[in-house]
């Protein structure tokens, strides 16, 4: 236990340091079905984020698998 609090500290000092390393913190609202590929988050824009995931689920399968093409 007392390794990986360490590694969690070392990390988050390494993170203060470099922001960038730290990633998007936002809650994730929705992740599944449209949002498979591109997770909902806090603050995003939700009627632009819903239609750019329905988008990509037209060209893609829910989870992000790429669907042949029909006839």
């Amino acid at each position: 236990m007392a390794h990986w609090r360490r590694v969690v500290e070392h990390r988050e000092g390494l993170e203060e340091r470099h922001p960038e390393l730290a990633g998007d913190r936002r809650p994730v609202l929705a992740h599944e079905g449209i949002f498979a590929g591109r997770p909902l988050r806090a603050g995003d824009d939700v009627p632009a984020a819903v239609a750019a995931a329905s988008a990509a689920a037209g060209r893609t399968g829910t989870h992000g698998d790429r669907v042949p093409p029909t006839a």
